[in-house]
């Protein structure tokens, strides 16, 4: 504020006491502002450890539940049924007169697991050397897909026994085989089946190898 020269002792305290305001004021200003400018800060850097405190509690809630889930799972594995197929010769091998293959067998489920296995069936096929992954591939997902609900129930420990006359006609997978021509090498199979902990349709594959009227189980069967 302009003060003219030679004013008044009165006008001068006047004026003077009118700046002085004015520096309180923006004094009072300059210290609202640093003081809401603090309070912005601070809000900020609480809303940012509300947020980190949110992620903390988050990755614990999914680690406790990963933690749940694995834990439910190995009890599942550790107690649900397991079932196993095993293939026995029922007598000797032979060709008809019309040129088919045949072999009486005998497939064994037996339930190694704890628990009861629900509508346990099985599915077999013959199979040429060198395509027995794509065709039990197949064989495993046409025995899904079908609705068995006429498969039996195999209790812990408990052996079901099916006979079955295994045939193969020449020509299935070969369209130029004439009959006498060729005898099956290897057999494959699933038996497929389900749980009480509704964990979905389990499956049991298994390879043989044909020798003459002996059947020898080949390494390339899986479970799961």
């Amino acid at each position: 504020m302009c003060v003219e020269t030679g004013a008044p002792p009165a006008q001068t305290c006047i004026v003077k006491q009118l700046d002085d305001d004015d520096k309180l004021d923006w004094n009072i200003q300059e210290q609202t502002a640093d003081w809401t400018f603090g309070t912005l800060l601070v809000g900020i850097v609480g809303a940012l450890s509300g947020l980190l405190g949110l992620f903390w509690i988050r990755q614990t809630l999914l680690a406790a539940n990963r933690a749940n889930e694995i834990s439910r799972e190995a009890f599942v594995t550790g107690e649900r049924a397991w079932i196993f197929t095993e293939i026995q010769p029922d007598g000797e091998s032979e060709v008809d007169e019309h040129g088919n293959w045949n072999f009486p067998i005998v497939i064994v489920n037996t339930n190694y697991g704890k628990t009861v296995g629900l509508k346990v069936h099985s599915n077999i096929a013959s199979c040429p050397m060198g395509k027995e992954r794509e065709i039990l591939e197949k064989l495993c997902e046409e025995s899904r897909r079908l609705p068995f609900d006429d498969g039996v129930l195999l209790a812990p420990g408990e052996t079901f026994r099916r006979e079955w006359k295994w045939g193969y006609q020449p020509g299935e997978w070969e369209g130029k085989l004439k009959p006498y021509e060729y005898v099956a090498r290897m057999l494959v199979g699933c038996v497929t089946y389900e749980t009480p902990f509704g964990t979905g349709t389990h499956q049991t594959a298994f390879v043989y190898i044909v020798e003459g009227n002996e059947l020898k189980k080949w390494s390339g069967g899986f479970a799961n």
